[in-house]
């Protein structure tokens, strides 16, 4: 690595770690599947998150709310964070920044299988889990994504 940031890669374990987080939202996915396979009966039924039932709709909304919070700042986090340290300290701190930004965008697929355990219903928790997959694969730690970040 050079001290001025020119020729960053992003390190094996990186990309591995963040692989990880990709396949663990996939399993995810599965574990729904096969709790409801099982025929286990959820606390909820899909009406009660439409507006039925106060608790059921409520949590949904804050859920929701915290999932778009979490998506912006695993988005914009590495910029807030790094842009106040100097260019050649940056390199030093990408890994951490990268890992808050994984836990971000992964969260956000525990509250889609929450909500699918729940009894929210497929679309609910698919959607979840899809912008979770969507946004951890579009910010995959690549070279030049890590060259772009310590500048």
């Amino acid at each position: 690595m050079q001290p001025d940031g020119a020729g960053l890669k992003a390190p094996l374990q990186v990309k591995w770690m963040h692989a990880a987080m990709i396949a663990a939202t996939c399993i995810y996915l599965i574990v729904l599947i096969a709790i409801q396979k099982t025929g286990y009966e959820p606390l909820f039924h899909q009406s009660d998150f439409l507006g039925k039932n106060l608790a059921a709709t409520g949590l949904m909304v804050v859920l929701s709310f915290v999932a778009a919070v979490d998506i912006i700042i695993g988005i914009f986090l590495p910029r807030w964070m790094l842009k106040r340290y100097p260019r050649e300290e940056r390199a030093r701190r990408l890994l951490m920044v990268e890992v808050l930004r994984v836990a971000f965008l992964q969260a956000v697929a525990i509250y889609g299988l929450i909500l699918g355990i729940l009894g929210a219903g497929w679309v609910v928790a698919v959607v979840f889990f899809a912008v979770s997959l969507a946004v951890l694969v579009k910010y995959f730690p690549t070279d030049n994504l890590w060259n772009r970040m310590t500048k």
